[in-house]
């Protein structure tokens, strides 16, 4: 499955796109796009999820203009998958776990998990009706409010206050601020008294040009009451002429711009769930930007049977995520030998190339396959996995060799990789055919062998050795007929098989390994034509090796 991210920042700007492998601890791949004055970084890279990772594509969208701007996010996937809640489904199985949308804004609303009370106030004079209602912070919680304003405009603010549970003055002491203006400390009990409702006013600004006007009230450090109250907001035109009594009896409600009852009927949450537009193939995101800002939107997509983990039922986030991914490679980097590389141009292009070979391999039951491309079991062959092998072994990885060489030598495999295990009679089988997979194979487990010297590793899967090479002289025997190059691949295996052979003392199999390696040929084969265009993961393979030799 593959899924990738694109921006639209509209018909008149044409996106251009760059891709680069970033220098982090984990292995990360970026996509850089640019549409007109919005940027795309799309982040992609592998996280320990138990139990079998999952990839993470995370996405950055940026406005680098002086105003806001609106764009479209698209994540486009296979057509055949289905939209339902919050994933992206193949089946019954979320193979894509999806962000939330972003909140629609309105003009105005609470940004806070302050608490609608309707009803609390009981105020004992004349006033607007608003004064009835309240939303308290409970737990100290401060009581924030915003509203759309032209950028860098004058407002006047009146905040109404109405205490109705403290007597005393000095019980809650409170700090109310008007963005643009002075800070001002309230008691309300010692401005007005209990049950009877006051007002504060604010000559506001937009202050930081952002379009919005900001309005807070929260606990004083050291109120006994640590809980703040708010009635009633009104917003008005600069140059709006007012008496803060008048206000507070609502007469000039309908000069406001802005009324809330705070606590009531109307009041509401500044902003409300986005939407996630689905059709075949595509999941649409709104993006909505203020000058200078980015959104973050990080997706989940399945790597093996497993589903993506859905994000309101995992305690991850696309922090910890990153974390996790960054500690685990960082670990797995130092598990090898390390080979010194000529610079850390070198060192990065090696560690790029094996983190590409180590994130697209397959994994069953503890059996890893090494493949030429990400989830492509089916385009397994021995030849890009007897490269691969050969790879991590010149980069000190001789550990993750020996995990992708286990299905050839130890029976039975995981039914997933069942087809590519060598058979009772010492053959092995991709459905490839390239390269010889008789002899990739075999070579595969020699070559490891000869170059790690391990005796106890060749010891245990020399068996399988022996039988791929009886297999070898049976067929021959058999009148089976071979190309030059096949012969010359078998011959050059069967030479590093009887290697191992003399390595654990079994003279005999060796001398006839090496009479059969002699009648078949006496030429080289050519690397070069066998492990060309076998997939992404083999040319990653051929460079860790080009280096890895280079520096030896």
């Amino acid at each position: 499955m593959s899924v990738s991210l694109v921006i639209e920042g509209g018909p008149s700007h044409t996106a251009r796109t760059h891709q680069f492998y970033a220098g982090s601890a984990s292995p990360t791949v970026v996509t850089e796009t640019v549409a007109g004055p919005l940027t795309l970084a799309a982040c992609a890279y592998r996280a320990p999820i138990w139990p079998e990772g999952v990839d993470v594509l995370e996405a950055i969208v940026r406005n680098n203009s002086a105003d806001p701007r609106t764009a479209r996010l698209v994540l486009r996937a296979p057509k055949e998958l289905t939209f339902q809640g919050t994933s992206l489904r193949h089946g019954g199985r979320a193979v894509v776990a999806l962000p939330p949308a972003q909140p629609i804004l309105k003009n105005s609303g609470c940004l806070t998990d302050a608490r609608a009370l309707p009803r609390w106030g009981k105020p004992a004079a004349p006033c607007d009706p608003g004064f009835q209602h309240i939303r308290a912070g409970m737990g100290g919680i401060p009581i924030t409010y915003r509203f759309a304003v032209d950028r860098g405009a004058g407002a006047k603010v009146a905040l109404g206050f109405c205490e109705s549970h403290w007597a005393d003055a000095k019980r809650r002491i409170m700090l109310v601020q008007a963005e643009g203006a002075a800070q001002k400390t309230l008691d309300p009990i010692a401005e007005w008294g209990k049950d009877m409702p006051g007002g504060l006013l604010f000559e506001a600004k937009d202050a930081n040009h952002d379009g919005w006007l900001e309005v807070s009230v929260s606990p004083k450090p050291g109120s006994p009451d640590v809980n703040p109250i708010l009635n009633v907001i009104w917003v008005f035109a600069a140059d709006a002429q007012l008496d803060v009594k008048d206000v507070v009896l609502g007469r000039l409600n309908r000069k406001a711009k802005h009324y809330v009852d705070v606590g009531g009927s109307a009041d509401e949450p500044q902003s409300e769930p986005g939407k996630i537009e689905f059709k075949p193939g595509e999941a649409t995101y709104a993006v909505s930007l203020p000058s200078g800002k980015d959104a973050s939107f990080t997706f989940l997509v399945a790597t093996g049977s497993a589903p993506a983990p859905a994000w309101e039922s995992t305690d991850w986030t696309a922090e910890k995520l990153r974390a996790a991914a960054e500690a685990v490679w960082s670990d797995w980097f130092k598990t090898g030998t390390p080979v010194s590389l000529p610079d850390a141009a070198a060192a990065r292009q090696c560690r790029a190339a094996l983190a590409q070979i180590m994130m697209s391999r397959g994994q069953a039951d503890g059996y890893f396959l090494a493949l030429p491309r990400p989830g492509a079991v089916g385009q397994f062959s021995h030849a890009a996995a007897a490269r691969i092998v050969r790879a991590l072994d010149l980069a000190g990885h001789t550990r993750e060799a020996e995990r992708m060489l286990r299905v050839l030598w130890q029976r039975p495999a995981p039914k997933p990789f069942a087809a590519f295990e060598q058979s009772e009679d010492g053959q092995w089988k991709d459905g490839a055919g390239s390269g010889c997979p008789q002899a990739q194979a075999l070579l595969a487990l020699a070559q490891h062998a000869v170059l790690t010297g391990d005796r106890d590793w060749a010891s245990r899967a020399y068996p399988a050795m022996a039988a791929g090479a009886a297999w070898v002289r049976k067929s021959r025997a058999d009148g089976k007929a071979l190309s030059s190059q096949d012969a010359a691949w078998l011959a050059h295996a069967l030479r590093t098989a009887a290697a191992v052979a003399r390595m654990l003392g079994h003279a005999d199999d060796a001398a006839w390994m090496l009479a059969e390696a002699q009648s078949l040929s006496t030429i080289d084969p050519d690397e070069t034509a066998a492990y060309a265009s076998l997939g992404p993961c083999v040319e990653a393979a051929n460079c860790v090796i080009g280096l890895c030799t280079r520096a030896k």
